[in-house]
């Protein structure tokens, strides 16, 4: 089962507001001195496209499914599927799942989930306690337990020693 982050859709945003964010909470995590831009699309045939100004759909319970890579990753490494549904007591939420199963796709289900709950002002709910030991938590508990204490030396060694620090591989060890 890939790795998945939930986030209640407390109010209605658009996409463009979560990339954006997105963004930003990678810089944050990494520190690194630049991360790649985003790319999307929303069905399985369709190529992936860059930038905001075309991105007009809501978070609502008729956002289509839609994937999420950085750029330049040809092999979709990175690829996350973000999907709207209705959860425990018609609740609207957002599922974030690391698609590749990669440390470069499981970074960036952590950023797409802690900038959704930023913008939204809503918890994350990880019921496989796969990044923290803990069902719900706050998005900045998240950026506490994942955000590197040093600047990476570059963007990829960045994302594998975030991958690391994710509380299943201190339950089940990386093989070297």
């Amino acid at each position: 089962m890939p790795a998945s982050l939930i986030v209640g859709v407390e109010k209605q945003v658009s996409f463009a507001e979560i990339l954006i964010a997105t963004h930003d909470v990678l810089w944050r995590l990494l520190k690194c001195k630049s991360a790649p831009s985003l790319l999307w699309k929303h069905s399985e045939g369709s190529a992936f496209e860059k930038g905001y100004s075309a991105m007009t759909w809501s978070l609502d319970n008729t956002f289509p499914s839609t994937y999420v890579k950085y750029e330049g990753d040809d092999i979709e490494d990175s690829l996350v599927s973000l999907f709207s549904f209705y959860g425990f007591k018609r609740r609207l939420l957002l599922s974030c799942c690391a698609e590749a199963r990669t440390a470069a796709s499981n970074a960036l289900t952590a950023a797409l989930s802690i900038a959704a709950a930023e913008v939204l002002g809503s918890l994350i709910e990880d019921a496989a306690h796969h990044w923290i030991s803990k069902d719900v938590y706050l998005p900045n508990e998240l950026i506490e337990k994942l955000s590197l204490k040093t600047p990476a030396p570059d963007f990829k060694a960045g994302l594998d020693l975030m991958y690391k620090s994710q509380a299943i591989h201190h339950r089940y060890p990386l093989k070297s």
